[in-house]
């Protein structure tokens, strides 16, 4: 699987954890949302180059989510 596969399928599955949970245990949820929609847009776009910058908001919002005590699905860290 190429990288920017695996990309999406961290953020889409960060955005399905962040959807599933009460808006009163997920502060900021509407802004992470907006975010991961609109990375998902982004990288969908021909010529998306990933840079650093993304892959180290995914991992932050994953160690949110986990900090928060939000359901999560079991992801590891991205490279």
């Amino acid at each position: 699987m190429n990288k920017l596969i695996t990309y999406r399928t961290y953020a889409t599955s960060l955005l399905t954890d962040i959807q599933a949970a009460a808006r009163s245990e997920m502060p900021r949820q509407e802004v992470i949302l907006d975010w991961l929609g609109e990375f998902l847009l982004r990288s969908k776009k021909r010529g998306f180059v990933m840079v650093q910058a993304d892959v180290d908001d995914l991992n932050a919002l994953d160690l949110f989510v986990r900090v928060n005590q939000i359901a999560a699905t079991v992801r590891s860290p991205l490279t």
